[in-house]
């Protein structure tokens, strides 16, 4: 990969769309879905359908540090500590946007320049909401957690000292990282010693997802691996069956026993229980995001429209009139959609309040879990609604 074809590319998309990079995401989504064989184009698709499409930056990047350091970690998680690399394709990145944008040291690898237009104080860059906890993760790499077991208590899930950390996720007893040198590290609740998921050989691994009772990993060449959960029931849906995928570029392990993922060029997969239908995605085109619920899975197109599939009878795949989505999360029973304009939108289940989100703003991730709902703000403060009986909505100090 050089800089001479991450500067067409950037030329390429600079040209179809012109200002309409900022006014017009679906659109960019498209000319991005469009681009097809070089490896630097699937990179740069990568990075800015999840840092700057799926958070709405475009116009506010350039005075956002929040946002930026979104775009940092989500280049970390890409690239780890090839430095060099990503700090050519982030730079490249930021002359299209008119913004100054530096990597800073990962992991004592050194750096060409000075962070430039970069907090150094922690914010948080991702969210992740669980069975009955939630996680952030910071931009420092390191790990914030309220819910079942906080992180001080009892030693919390040992992870209070973990760092380098590009992503985490919890579900249940268990908490998983992805870690900056691309492997997985996994703790269990305090009150539990024995090991959740067993990921010794996981290497190479750019992107995790978790269910309550398998855990999913996304290698670099587009691979997945996956492994059930030491809690792992008797029946076996085939959740797991996912050897032969190839050419995927982002993974869902749904709260219960089936897989999805998207493949490169836009179309998806599935395995595991279809008792409801939530695997019938053989059809899907032009896909550029997915999220497995319990028993419904959501997509969403490269124009801002989404599509669903699965158990509709709470209303959870309602979402026929969505327009200028640019995020969905799936919870249980219910659908979250985070809007161009930094509103969500929900619909299904909502006893324990977890669809009330009208109010939000400025929002720029989404995240839905057993039965509450988190958001990420664009100045990096954390909002939640809905079930709150083990603490999973007390981000407010976040």
């Amino acid at each position: 990969m050089n800089k001479d074809i991450i500067t067409k590319t950037l030329n390429e998309l600079h040209d179809r769309l012109g200002d309409k990079i900022f006014t017009e995401p679906s659109k960019f989504k498209g000319a991005l879905l469009d681009i097809r064989g070089e490896d630097s184009a699937k990179t740069i698709r990568h990075l800015l359908n999840v840092a700057i499409c799926d958070m709405d930056a475009y116009a506010r990047l350039k005075n956002n540090k929040s946002l930026q350091n979104a775009l940092i970690s989500e280049m970390n998680q890409v690239y780890a500590i090839e430095q060099n690399i990503a700090q050519t394709i982030i730079s490249s990145i930021g002359e299209l946007l008119g913004v100054s944008i530096v990597i800073p040291v990962i992991q004592g690898v050194s750096s060409t320049k000075a962070p430039a237009n970069i907090s150094n104080d922690a914010v948080i860059t991702s969210i992740h909401a669980g069975t009955a906890g939630t996680v952030g993760l910071k931009s420092d790499g390191t790990i914030i957690a309220t819910g079942c077991y906080r992180l001080e208590e009892y030693g919390g899930y040992n992870v209070a000292n973990w760092k380098g950390m590009v992503d985490v996720l919890y579900s249940g007893e268990c908490i998983v990282g992805l870690k900056s040198d691309k492997t997985v590290i996994t703790a269990n609740s305090p009150h539990d010693n024995n090991e959740m998921y067993n990921t010794i050989g996981w290497q190479n691994i750019i992107a995790i997802s978790m269910g309550t009772s398998h855990l999913l990993g996304l290698t670099n060449n587009g691979y997945v691996v996956a492994i059930h959960g030491r809690r792992h029931g008797i029946i076996d849906h085939g959740e797991c069956n996912v050897m032969n995928w190839n050419n995927i570029k982002k993974i869902s392990a749904s709260f219960m026993d089936y897989t999805v993922g998207l493949k490169s060029n836009g179309t998806v997969v599935a395995v595991g229980d279809n008792s409801f239908g939530q695997c019938n995605v053989a059809d899907w085109r032009d896909i550029i995001a997915i999220s497995a619920g319990a028993l419904h899975t959501v997509g969403l197109k490269a124009n801002g429209t989404v599509i669903a599939v699965g158990s509709n009878g709470i209303g959870e795949c309602n979402v026929a009139d969505w327009r200028d989505i640019v995020a969905i999360s799936a919870g249980i029973d219910f659908t979250v959609g985070l809007k161009t304009d930094g509103t969500v939108i929900a619909v299904g289940r909502n006893l324990e309040g977890q669809c009330n989100v009208v109010g939000w703003r400025d929002i720029v991730a989404i995240s839905a879990g057993l039965s509450h709902t988190v958001g990420l703000k664009a100045d990096g403060t954390v909002v939640a609604v809905g079930d709150n009986r083990s603490g999973e909505c007390n981000v407010a100090d976040w």
